[in-house]
């Protein structure tokens, strides 16, 4: 039986890098809030950034100031995905 792991790779904005999200605490319990498992910054943190930069993107086009934000490639792999292993960006 194959069994999905709740492990995944996305873009931490406070590492700077794409890193390994999970559900396990220090003690190894899971099943607790998504973190990374460089830093300990949380997927939600990750999903309020992400949603800061979309809105200062709008509110500059709307204001024609033109400004370039770099988008950082934010697709959820999971570990099980043989993409995973590969950073590309």
């Amino acid at each position: 039986m194959y069994m999905r792991t709740d492990e995944k790779i996305i873009y931490c904005y406070n590492c700077k890098s794409n890193t390994l999200y999970h559900h396990k605490d220090t003690h190894g319990n899971s099943y607790v809030e998504s973190h990374c498992a460089e830093c300990g910054w949380m997927e939600w943190q990750n999903r309020a950034v992400e949603r800061e930069k979309q809105k200062w993107i709008e509110f500059n086009n709307k204001n024609g100031l033109n400004v370039k934000i770099p988008i950082f490639k934010t697709d959820v792999q999971f570990k099980d995905d043989p993409k995973a292993n590969s950073l590309e960006m």
